[in-house]
């Protein structure tokens, strides 16, 4: 089945945002203090700049389009190539990650087909689910790669500064597996260096802002807890689990899916580029790390994202849509019985049938007295205990005999029956095998049981 979507590597250039696909982007690499400018009249090929995939022209896109504001005299180069195999480079001043969007959101500007335009269509709604009704990123122009090397090529008829003999070698090294990877930063080590990792391109849907966990578990595993990406509750990765380490507030994280619609968001620190790395430059290897070496960074380690998806139960969480050869994720029953929603610090469902009082927690008392029964309150199971001043109410839940005392914040919703979705969760950790996904308002929530 063809892929419904294309991957965009998104950029800004002179205040303008403009995306690239990402397919014809071999490199996005920074602008070295020394290259070689060529002292030219006009046009908009500013210089020769050294690069792994061989010396390419650099174009100053401001020399042919308008802009809002001057653009950067450093930044970041964008090493693109056509169909045809012909390559040059083009400056923006921010790389602004990789996302993934629908083909139907691509939108052509103009009526007939205009040749002498690079940007000849816009984004629209980029990001933006069947749950959302506003666009996160909405009119980002799309640049036109092989209108760029045409019309690069009516100011220099020999553009192509890689030699005929390193085009071949591009090729040779696509056909033994080359692939463009997202080359990303976790965190400072404690030797003060930083723990650098490659994550091939295909399967990283978006580069965005780390987003708020929903839901956080007790320290340890392979997951961190539950965000929202998109509408979907999708299971944060802790690089810890991977042996990797981790900042204590990334800024970024980079949301990871095959095209079966499993999917991890993964924190990092910093996106340095987008690399071209052969085949033979990683070596082989059955975990989900492997080591490679990278032209630019040198010794670096690549994650295996497929192995990974497939290998955690938590990647299938919340799935998307399917886009590739495997089948879409199948709707669970609805809920037979009503649950109870509630809040310990992230919020969790609980079947109504388990639970048996909520109370409001007297102060300074860690013992209460119920029906004849003398209970001990105790933390969630699962979960961080809260703070002294945080569990305003007990929840009495289990069975007869057998009855516990939760602390919890407050309680927040009463989901009737049938009118939520359950689905599996077969998750290594975390509190729940199954998640109650609701309609009106859209939520999900893991489900505990009391047993």
């Amino acid at each position: 089945m063809p892929d419904p979507t294309i991957t965009y590597v998104l950029a800004r250039v002179g205040g303008v945002p403009i995306a690239v696909a990402a397919a014809a982007v071999r490199a996005a690499l920074p602008i070295p203090q020394q290259w070689h400018r060529l002292p030219r009249r006009q046009g908009a090929i500013v210089g020769v700049l050294p690069t792994a995939q061989g010396p390419q022209a650099l174009v100053e896109l401001s020399a042919w389009v308008e802009l809002s504001a001057p653009p950067s005299a450093t930044g970041v180069a964008l090493v693109l190539q056509d169909a045809q195999g012909r390559s040059l480079a083009v400056r923006v001043d921010a790389l602004e990650g990789l996302h993934r969007a629908f083909r139907d959101g691509v939108r052509p500007l103009y009526r007939d087909d205009r040749d002498d335009e690079l940007f000849a269509a816009v984004l629209v709604n980029l990001g933006q689910s069947d749950a959302e009704r506003e666009p996160r990123v909405d009119g980002v122009c799309v640049l036109e790669v092989e209108r760029l090397m045409r019309l690069a090529q009516c100011w220099a008829e020999g553009l192509d500064l890689a030699s005929a003999a390193a085009a071949a070698r591009v090729d040779t090294a696509r056909g033994v597996g080359a692939a463009l990877h997202a080359v990303v930063r976790l965190a400072a080590t404690d030797a003060g260096g930083s723990a650098l990792l490659a994550v091939p391109a295909r399967e990283v849907a978006e580069v965005l802002p780390c987003p708020a966990f929903t839901h956080r578990w007790a320290p340890g595993g392979m997951t961190a807890g539950i965000a929202s990406w998109r509408g979907r509750a999708v299971a944060v990765l802790r690089p810890a689990g991977l042996g990797l380490p981790a900042a204590d507030t990334p800024p970024l994280a980079l949301m990871l899916e095959d095209t079966e619609g499993r999917g991890l968001l993964l924190p990092v620190s910093e996106m340095l580029g987008l690399h071209l790395l052969p085949a033979d430059a990683t070596e082989p290897g059955d975990g989900w790390l492997t080591p490679a070496q990278d032209s630019l960074h040198g010794p670096i380690r690549t994650l295996r994202t497929p192995t990974l998806l497939r290998s955690l139960p938590e990647a299938i969480l919340n799935p998307g849509e399917a886009v590739g050869p495997g089948a879409r994720a199948q709707a669970g029953p609805r809920n037979p019985e009503p649950f109870l929603v509630f809040d310990a610090g992230h919020r969790f469902a609980l079947p109504i049938s388990q639970v048996h009082a909520v109370l409001a927690r007297p102060p300074g008392v860690d013992v209460i007295d119920w029906r004849d029964e003398r209970l001990q309150l105790a933390p969630v199971p699962g979960l961080p205990a809260l703070a002294p001043g945080d569990g305003g109410c007990v929840i009495v839940v289990g069975a007869p005999g057998r009855l516990v005392a939760w602390r919890i914040k407050r309680p927040h919703a009463f989901v009737p029956s049938r009118s939520a979705e359950l689905r599996d969760w077969r998750g290594q950790r975390g509190p729940g095998t199954q998640l109650l996904c609701v309609d009106e308002p859209a939520a999900t929530y893991p489900v505990l049981q009391a047993s």
